[in-house]
């Protein structure tokens, strides 16, 4: 016999935007937050934007590192 679960989407709403979100509560859990406010939240939060704007370091043979050339250019508002 298999058994199988389903997870029934609910409506949620967004934690930074407030918009009303449609996912599964184990979803919800992981990410409270919708796609669509993805840019607005790195801008409020200050975040580096590392697009064009980094350099991979080799650290030993299975790690490396990420870091960004220059620190001060941060994600700005599209207009």
């Amino acid at each position: 016999m298999k058994i199988t679960t389903t997870f029934k989407e609910k409506r949620f709403n967004c934690k930074f935007c407030d918009r009303e979100v449609n996912v599964n509560d184990r979803t919800y859990r992981i990410n409270p937050f919708c796609s669509h406010c993805y840019e607005e939240r790195l801008v409020a939060s200050g975040a580096i934007d590392l697009r064009g704007n980094h350099q991979s370091l080799q650290m030993d043979v299975d790690y490396s590192e990420v870091v960004p050339v220059d620190k001060e250019k941060t994600w700005c508002k599209k207009e």
